[in-house]
């Protein structure tokens, strides 16, 4: 059978996951699958393949850029990509979003020369964010027949921020926006939002935000249902979503396409339901197992102490000496411990510094510094996600603390207060994401220890159904560090 992207042959895992799809494309009934499979399956190759082979036009959407381009590298020949006006010069403004800012429609546009370029094609490959302006008018896109979500576990993040309204608080006030109030109605707003072409544009960047506000507001009114939530966002700007991603996942995804494909080696059941509305009756779900040797990529469970903010002292300290002894068993290899805060970072620094002066030469919060090391020890809160760390990039990793979202934003407040199992949903698959972090395909290997017994509490509930299979099968309960062993090349390997 035709494989695309010129691959010889495609894996047992990956011809399953292939023809599900496939079948589903060629159903012509409204589908919605669920495909949580790990690091090194090959989701991108089975998932092409299997719309490819339906002859179904197919949207690929991505949260990056990076991992755009990526798909269409290997791709090439089959698909096109799409990018925003900010990546293409305009021969009037300089650049295709200054232009558009100024109401720009020139034929010979070469942003809107891609849309016609890309009608040609069985497969376009774009960003959640340019998706967003797409659908909501910024050039049409053709018939789509099947819409992937790549990184289908931050889709939800991607909603919340492409569909969203913005305003300064000049802006609110000028508009006369009730505040604060955290909760409200489409006919609440109504009377403030309708003057919104009222507001200054004193720079290209006001005109452009201008643009997207009205195009937002156009699609919540078609959503008389919704209940929008008035916050405030991380820039200080007056933030206008809804309190779950669900209306935007059925506007933006789910009323697009027959087929959706939800892609990720961390999505679950439950994420589908409480984030994007659907009932459990209302997708596929196909959970898949690890495809290499679990015991290359064993995770620990460690608990030295519960790390949340009544911590007591001499608990934190007990965390902390056993990471420190992690790594100082681990002489000669890279490893990351993982602080989740910055501030629980400083403070493991200092102590390493008061303490284990040899191990603390090694350790640096500078990932620049840490790959040009062949043993240095990362101490970050922030690569748990995003970021991949194969081979001698990361042969061991500790996680400090239970990676839960921060309830300083009201959003996330506002969600917790709504839905009890919220908090523990969102920190176990943050805690899954960083977990993957270090074994990246089938001859990798590396170990990784958790230590807050909070997280390994949570990695022990398997019966919960937020662990997925792939990860369940790696994980080991101890009460001592393990030795580590060495392979027939006298290389570090668990």
């Amino acid at each position: 059978m035709m494989i695309p992207g010129g691959f010889p042959s495609l894996r047992p895992v990956q011809e399953t996951m292939a023809g599900l799809i496939e079948a589903a494309c060629r159903s012509g009934k409204q589908i919605v699958q669920c495909h949580c499979a790990p690091t090194g399956t090959g989701k991108t190759l089975a998932y092409v393949t299997g719309c490819w082979r339906s002859g179904a036009r197919t949207a690929v959407l991505t949260q990056t850029k990076a991992l755009q381009s990526q798909i269409l590298r290997d791709f090439r020949r089959e698909a096109k990509d799409l990018r925003g006006a900010a990546n293409f010069r305009c021969p009037r403004w300089g650049t295709c979003e200054r232009g558009r800012s100024r109401g720009c429609s020139a034929r010979d546009c070469p942003y809107l020369i891609q849309f016609d370029e890309a009608r040609a094609y069985k497969i376009i490959v774009t960003n959640y964010a340019m998706w967003a302006a797409a659908i909501m008018g910024a050039a049409p896109l053709g018939e789509i027949r099947a819409i992937v979500c790549d990184e289908a576990h931050l889709l939800d993040s991607a909603l919340d921020s492409a569909f969203s309204i913005r305003l300064t608080e000049d802006e609110a006030r000028f508009l006369h926006l009730p505040w604060p109030p955290e909760q409200s109605t489409i006919g609440e707003l109504m009377p403030h939002l309708a003057n919104l072409d009222l507001l200054d544009q004193r720079t290209e960047e006001d005109a452009l935000r201008l643009q997207r506000n009205k195009r937002v507001w156009a699609a919540m009114l078609s959503m008389p249902k919704t209940t929008p939530v008035v916050l405030r966002d991380e820039q200080g700007l007056i933030a206008i979503g809804t309190l779950w991603p669900a209306p935007w996942f059925r506007y933006a995804i789910l009323s697009r396409a027959k087929t959706v494909v939800l892609s990720s080696a961390t999505i679950t059941d439950q994420q589908v339901q409480t984030l994007f509305g659907l009932g459990r009756d209302e997708f596929e779900s196909y959970d898949y197992p690890c495809p290499f040797d679990p015991a290359k990529g064993p995770v620990y469970l460690l608990p030295r102490g519960r790390m949340n903010h009544a911590a007591r002292e001499e608990a934190v300290l007990r965390v902390f000496k056993t990471a420190l002894d992690i790594a100082k068993a681990r002489p000669g290899s890279r490893g990351i411990i993982h602080t989740v805060s910055y501030a629980r970072a400083q403070k493991l620094m200092e102590y390493a510094a008061a303490r284990e002066i040899e191990t603390a030469m090694r350790l640096t919060d500078s990932l620049e510094a840490y790959t040009a090391s062949p043993d240095a020890v990362l101490v970050s809160p922030s690569v748990g996600t995003g970021h991949d760390f194969p081979d001698d990039l990361c042969r061991w990793q500790v996680v400090l603390k239970a990676p839960y979202p921060n309830l300083g934003d009201p959003l996330i407040r506002l969600r917790s207060e709504a839905d009890p199992g919220y908090m523990q949903m969102v920190m176990t698959a943050n805690l899954v994401q960083i977990c993957g972090r270090n074994v990246r395909h089938e001859d990798d290997y590396g170990e990784t220890f958790v230590l807050d017994t909070n997280a390994c509490d949570a990695l022990s509930q398997t019966a919960t159904g937020l662990i997925p299979d792939w990860l369940a099968s790696r994980v080991r309960r101890i009460s001592a560090v393990p030795r580590v062993k060495q392979n027939n090349d006298q290389k570090e390997k668990p």
